[in-house]
């Protein structure tokens, strides 16, 4: 149930229109806690009365100060435990302080369509005044979220009204009360309390999602890398969320949620954290925790069908059973059978650990003898632990390298966009696999004919498989593919986001990500249109010199500061950490993932180089091809 507080100066009709809403249930998922007016003599208060909705006043003269009155202010709101404040006529400036607390929670009705007949100086009777002096024929209103500006903030709703001969401010405001403002600020609290709406920087997305469980929620976020600063980013801007917690999290995270020392794969602290703070909804980023079966006990795909990006030789056996396109290959438990097989195999081959490696556990072995040493590697030395106890061996793809992500609910699938990653450390592909220096989205290769076989041949019947297997795949599937001269074939399958892939991805996403990730939870995928924005990103990741094998941390970041308040930037926090002194240093491999938006690839891929300089660290060190492809296609 959303709560709200309308605040008011004069009559009410605003006010009165939204309890008819209340009552008529043309605004659900919704209740009155407190009605304020600055106002005593406000026929608003008496409204509120006669509903049995308790009305409060508090005006600036009657405080010693105006800090005095906005703490005030501000206190009785969070008594009330206010989810959304409507200002409905409310003749005082809001404090910056409430504004930033309440980012996105506070919405205004103006009576004209703005950009016209707004700003400083314009309320009221001034607003159809102007309208009337300047000739207009069409005027209105506009429900919109409050920002620092005056009139300034994001627009969720507008309504326009004809303006006719004879007519004085008077008839004017009357007119566009009755045909819009009544109608619209309505509607507009309806859509926030079903969590229809979402912000990105100026702009409103309304989505066309049912209506859900919880509308203000405190959130879950398990990880502490760059993918669940980007998951953060996303669910920050999700208006049904009030509190967002990650663990561990990072230096990044920390500015948007609150981070718990709790390690991922410390089960039973989370679930007890989770029961303690009451979370309602956890998202799981890493792969660790849900192969090793966190959400058997919390959220997310189970352990059972985790195991699609838990066991290569699985997902393997899976493909062939139910005929998914992927490369020739063979699994094998006993390296001197290994070591015999490719006594006659085709060159160059891929050797693959079975279990998780962090990204790093696939070899590419040009020469018998390359692919000989890979086997004593993965299943003899165990450089990637019990991962390589399985190793499968299969047939060297070539073509072009696609990432699909995707959000299942167990029968639907739900195509979020392509990406293209580079794995290898060093310029021009060379030196060793590492998660990623770079990413960008959509990825030109991925075409309109691709897409269609990929949605026949690989992604729905991937879903059903799983569910056919007793495995029902309920989260995110990445579609690691090539794109080969006989069709796109599967690579791999992860079972969550991909990293760096989240962090060009996301930003462009318009659904809320809670609404999409909840109906994943609840079996109605199929009720989501999920929408993106026609734009392109581009990622470059800042690492530590050294990465992946040895490198130092404890290097102060600098720069950071210049990401703030932009909107087509954004800093991803991977590896870093707060050192004693509280400033934020380097903490690991892939220290910061610096994204861009543009309108193609192109001028994203400028503008997040042009973003790597902003920041500096000893040891920075990054690729400068990221996107070399993109002249490519």
């Amino acid at each position: 149930m959303l709560k709200i507080a309308v605040c008011v100066s004069g009559g009410g009709t605003n006010l009165q229109a939204i309890i008819d809403g209340i009552e008529q249930k043309t605004i659900t998922n919704t209740e009155i806690a407190v009605v304020i007016s600055n106002n005593p003599g406000a026929y608003a208060l008496e409204r509120a009365k006669k509903h049995g909705i308790e009305a409060v006043c508090i005006s600036p003269k009657e405080y010693e100060s105006r800090a005095a009155f906005n703490e005030d202010f501000l206190r009785r709101l969070d008594a009330y435990e206010v989810d959304l404040v409507v200002l409905a006529g409310f003749l005082v400036v809001i404090p910056e302080q409430m504004i930033a607390k309440y980012r996105n929670r506070i919405i205004n009705i103006h009576p004209s369509l703005i950009p016209s007949f707004c700003g400083t100086g314009y309320y009221g009777l001034k607003v159809h005044e102007g309208a009337l002096a300047r000739g207009v024929k069409v005027t209105g209103a506009t429900v919109h979220f409050v920002d620092e500006g005056t009139d300034t903030g994001p627009i969720i709703l507008q309504k326009a009204v004809e303006v006719q001969e004879g007519d004085t401010p008077e008839i004017l405001q009357r007119r566009v009360m009755e045909q819009a403002e009544w109608k619209i600020m309505p509607q507009a609290i309806d859509l926030i309390a079903n969590g229809k709406v979402t912000v990105t920087g100026k702009t409103v997305h309304i989505s066309k999602c049912i209506t859900y469980r919880r509308i203000i929620m405190k959130v879950l976020v398990i990880g502490s890398g760059g993918r669940e600063h980007a998951i953060v980013t996303s669910v920050a801007r999700s208006p049904r969320v009030d509190k967002i917690y990650c663990a561990p999290g990072n230096a990044g995270i920390a500015a948007l949620a609150e981070c718990v020392p709790i390690g991922a794969m410390e089960f039973d602290k989370l679930v007890a954290f989770a029961k303690e703070k009451s979370i309602d909804f956890t998202i799981v980023g890493m792969d660790d925790p849900l192969v090793g079966g966190i959400v058997d006990v919390l959220f997310g795909p189970r352990k059972n069908a985790a195991i699609l990006e838990g066991s290569k030789a699985f997902s393997k056996d899976l493909m062939k059973k139910y005929h998914i396109p992927t490369a020739a290959y063979e699994n094998f438990t006993d390296p001197e059978e290994a070591l015999k097989y490719l006594e006659t195999a085709k060159m160059p081959i891929v050797l693959k650990a079975d279990g998780l490696a962090l990204g790093k556990g696939v070899l590419i072995c040009n020469t018998l003898e390359e692919a000989k040493e890979g086997v004593r590697t993965i299943m003899e030395d165990k450089k990637f632990g019990n991962a390589g106890n399985t190793m499968v061996i299969e047939e060297f793809m070539t073509g072009r390298e696609v990432s699909v992500l995707t959000y299942v609910d167990g029968k639907t699938i739900r195509i979020m966009s392509s990406a293209q990653d580079h794995k290898r450390a060093k310029d021009g592909d060379q030196g060793l696999n590492t998660g990623g220096m770079g990413n960008f989205s959509p990825s030109p290769f991925y075409t309109k004919e691709v897409d269609e076989f990929c949605k026949k041949y690989i992604y729905q019947p991937t879903v059903d498989a799983m569910a056919a297997e007793g495995r029902p795949f309920t989260g995110v599937i990445f579609f690691g593919l090539m794109l080969t001269g006989e069709g796109p074939k599967v690579l791999e399958y992860n079972a969550r986001f991909g990293d760096p892939e989240a962090q060009v991805v996301l930003p462009r996403m318009k659904n809320d990500i809670i609404d999409v990730m909840e109906a994943c939870v609840d079996g109605k995928l199929d009720t989501i249109d999920l929408q993106f924005e026609d734009n392109a990103a581009v990622c470059v990741v800042l690492a530590s010199d050294g990465y992946p094998v040895s490198y130092e941390k404890g290097f102060p970041i600098s720069g950071l500061e210049k990401f703030e308040g932009k909107d087509d930037y954004f800093c991803f926090h991977a590896g870093t950490a707060f050192d004693k002194e509280g400033r934020i240093v380097t903490n690991g491999g892939r220290v910061l993932g610096i994204t861009a938006t543009g309108k193609d690839l192109k001028e994203a891929r400028k503008k997040a180089y042009e973003a790597t300089e902003w920041v500096d660290f000893a040891n920075k060190y990054m690729r400068h091809d990221i996107g070399k492809a993109i002249d490519e296609a």
